[in-house]
């Protein structure tokens, strides 16, 4: 039987207090294992809502300058629980739970890193929960792939 080993760990994080667990759960796993380990930041794309009778200016173009101060938040963001590992970031626009899955397929990731704000009840119903929806998008994935 082979030797169980993950050499490359995909963080995604929205920058909130919740998902710092999840990236130190991925720092213990990227220590053992000695993996690669990358954080990102997908910037979900709001639709202008004019439309809707609402006035508010919620859309922001994903300019690369727009991504690169993402890319420097996360690093921020990350640097006291990652300090003295090597580590990659990255930000890209879209909706986060296809970005989180196509960046999975994509780089090969042998392990997602996600925590969950633990939402229960109407509040779940409403505002989702994106480790969950992804969690079962890439068993669905998984499960149509042959192993490597």
């Amino acid at each position: 039987m082979a030797e169980f080993t993950i050499k490359r760990i995909l963080v995604p994080t929205d920058l909130s207090p919740a998902a710092l667990v999840g990236l130190r759960y991925a720092r213990l796993f990227a220590e053992r294992f000695d993996a690669a380990l990358t954080v990102f930041y997908v910037d979900p794309i709001i639709y202008p809502v004019e439309a809707l009778g609402v006035e508010a200016p919620i859309y922001i173009a994903n300019t690369p300058e727009h991504l690169s101060n993402i890319e420097d938040e996360v690093r921020s963001y990350a640097s006291e629980v990652l300090h003295g590992i090597r580590y990659s970031v990255f930000a890209v626009g879209g909706q986060p739970v296809p970005i989180i899955i196509r960046e999975a397929q994509q780089r090969a990731a042998d392990l997602i890193v996600m925590a969950t704000h633990g939402l229960r009840g109407w509040r779940r119903a409403i505002l989702g929960s994106v480790t969950r929806r992804a969690a079962r998008r890439r068993l669905s994935c998984a499960e149509r792939q042959p192993p490597r």
